[in-house]
């Protein structure tokens, strides 16, 4: 049964979660798209619908690995409320740190799977995975990553809007 869908908007929701913690005006998301067209096509075409007069502006991608991409997502996830400089174990830290990096990269896992019982379980650890250099004035620490699984690209973004004057 293919609910690959069903697990990003899962990871969707968890990232919701995960923002809520980090303060006014972050942004996380995770939406799985058709693969019908090059990553690059299907970047332009997406951004296009975000905003007004080209407000996002599509610069390339590049391939991003597993350790780079769990460091920014740590970058990225703990701070705000979920600062791990308030927890005082360094285990803990680490703990808590894997078990966030690990519930995210599993609704991936899950998405795979549902697709084919014998998929990449870590699409990832294996991936290839990219960083999409997306850019937006009125938005600062834009992080997006694309991974295809089976026949969808699963889009995930973390973003943070300046505050307006």
């Amino acid at each position: 049964m293919n609910n690959s869908k069903g697990y990003i908007a899962e990871l969707n929701g968890y990232l919701h979660s995960l923002r809520r913690f980090r303060g006014a005006g972050y942004f996380y998301s995770a939406q799985s798209y058709d693969a019908k067209t090059s990553i690059d096509q299907f970047v332009i075409e997406t951004i296009a619908e975000w905003g007004e007069n080209e407000e996002f502006q599509y610069l390339g991608k590049t391939e991003i690995k597993f350790e780079a991409l769990e460091e920014r997502l740590s970058n990225i996830i703990f701070g705000g409320a979920l600062n791990l400089q308030n927890v005082e174990s360094n285990e803990s830290k680490e703990s808590i740190r894997k078990l966030v990096l690990e519930d995210i990269n599993e609704y991936y896992g899950l998405a795979s799977t549902s697709l084919d019982s014998e998929g990449v379980f870590h699409p990832l650890i294996s991936g290839p995975v990219y960083q999409l250099n997306i850019e937006n004035k009125n938005y600062s620490n834009l992080f997006f990553y694309l991974v295809k699984i089976g026949n969808y690209y699963v889009l995930t973004s973390f973003t943070h809007r300046k505050h307006q004057i």
